[in-house]
């Protein structure tokens, strides 16, 4: 495309007298053949009505209430994250017990990194207690070593990092935790609260910590919690779109969104914030993350309601 705008665009007496540059015409075409995506209504209301049963499930747990929790046989048998992630058991511990006592502290990133590369309670717990995660304390990489040794399993499921050839997963994670607090100063030093994005920052973890989007965007979450993007200005605008994410939307619209496509990727975007937009009318709780986390949770649903295919995971013991 840009060879053709500087064919275009070429001088034929070396001035370039066409007002418009070739940065404004690479725009132009780009805009012109964006993929775009329209939300049908009746799957939006679908995608709803299952967020608004999902919630009504955890309330009903928390008082007490003996299963089953709704008259959804989905739900009720197989395993979903709650509505909103701040819900969820690994991200309460981790606000508990890292991120709140750490929110000013510019050592945040490592420890919130740290905590999903192990994504396990009993694993994090072991460390806490050990003050691995404590503001006084720097990384301390020979008493994590030790102190998870014989720890099985060590990590969780939902994310797993790369492993080095010739490593266990044990010394691979701490070679990954060594590398975020080796990058930890140089991306605190480029955060300017109230201004920076989360996209920004998400964009530098992938760059200089090697983190997948992913877990990036997790860690991202988290900061928005503490002192560095807690005001960050895209809040209600950005999100990253994950694979899931993009199989649920492509419910919603009718037709495959691909995660692999950065054009539906940004159009994805746009329809989030439709979507948010939507649901702030009754329910205004919602952001973009919680958008972007049950398209994840709103495919689940549908790969069992409409394919009858089953989940991996069953909902826990009644």
């Amino acid at each position: 495309m840009r060879a053709v705008a500087r064919l275009i665009l070429k001088p034929v007496d070396g001035n370039v007298t066409n007002k418009w540059t070739l940065r404004h015409f690479v725009s132009i075409i780009r805009e012109t053949i964006m993929k775009k995506f329209t939300l049908i209504d009746k799957e939006v209301a679908l995608y709803f009505a299952t967020a608004r049963e999902r919630y009504r499930i955890m309330l009903r747990r928390a008082k007490g209430q003996e299963s089953p929790w709704s008259n959804d046989r989905i739900f009720n048998d197989w395993y979903f994250c709650n509505v909103f992630r701040e819900d969820d058991k690994v991200t309460k511990w981790i606000k508990n017990n890292v991120r709140e006592p750490n929110r000013n502290d510019p050592g945040v990133i490592w420890r919130i990194i740290a905590c999903w590369v192990f994504n396990r309670i009993l694993t994090l717990e072991k460390l806490h207690f050990a003050g691995v995660f404590s503001g006084r304390r720097g990384w301390n990489r020979d008493l994590v070593e030790t102190l998870l040794e014989n720890e099985k399993p060590l990590t969780g499921a939902v994310y797993r990092v790369y492993i080095p050839a010739g490593m266990d997963r044990l010394r691979g994670c701490l070679k990954f935790i060594d590398d975020a607090v080796a990058c930890n100063g140089g991306i605190v030093s480029n955060i300017l609260p109230g201004v920076t994005t989360q996209q920004d920052v998400w964009e530098m973890l992938l760059s200089q910590n090697g983190l997948s989007p992913s877990m990036a965007y997790e860690v991202v979450t988290d900061l928005t919690h503490t002192y560095l993007l807690e005001n960050a200005p895209d809040t209600t605008t950005w999100a990253n779109p994950g694979p899931g994410a993009c199989l649920g939307l492509s419910r919603l619209v009718g037709e495959n969104v691909s995660y692999g496509s950065a054009s539906h990727r940004a159009e994805a975007i746009h329809c989030m914030q439709e979507l948010l937009a939507q649901a702030r009318k009754n329910w205004p709780a919602w952001d973009m993350r919680t958008v972007e986390h049950w398209l994840c949770e709103f495919h689940k649903w549908c790969w069992v309601h409409f394919e009858g295919k089953r989940m991996k995971r069953k909902c826990p013991a009644k």
